[in-house]
């Protein structure tokens, strides 16, 4: 009888302890608004502004945060492949040569069959635009 009602007691307590934790906190919408010179989104969890950026550095966003913003997956893959001559156009006026290549590795990523490193590709892209965009905001200080 003892180690019933002790079962008991675990039992009862373990369900009002697990109904007393709070919930996970929802996650937080990204949004956009604004023309690209206003647009932020989160990375590395803090916001960065690109209203600050060359023409050429806010014209190849233009073209990269459309493609980026999008969710990963077979979609993204092909807006990505969609757009690829944009952004050679446009990273070729920024004159970073580590841009330009990691835009160029898009086409044969994209021409390849099944098209399965378009995404690590165009993370490259992103990941040397940010590098090319800090870079400039601290040549203007």
């Amino acid at each position: 009888m003892k180690h019933a009602f002790f079962t008991l007691l675990i039992l009862s307590a373990a369900t009002v302890a697990c109904g007393t934790y709070p919930s996970a906190p929802a996650a937080t919408p990204v949004t956009t608004t604004g023309s690209t010179a206003e647009h932020s989104h989160p990375t590395g969890g803090h916001d960065e502004k690109h209203g600050d950026l060359s023409p050429a550095l806010q014209a190849f966003h233009g073209a990269l945060s459309p493609v980026w913003h999008t969710d990963p997956g077979p979609g993204r893959v092909e807006k990505t492949c969609t757009s690829t001559k944009a952004m050679q156009e446009k990273a070729v006026a920024i004159g970073d040569a580590e841009l330009s290549a990691a835009v160029n590795a898009l086409d044969p990523a994209c021409a390849k069959e099944g098209r399965s490193e378009v995404e690590a590709k165009l993370s490259s892209v992103h990941d040397r635009f940010h590098v090319v965009a800090k870079i400039a905001k601290h040549e203007h200080h």
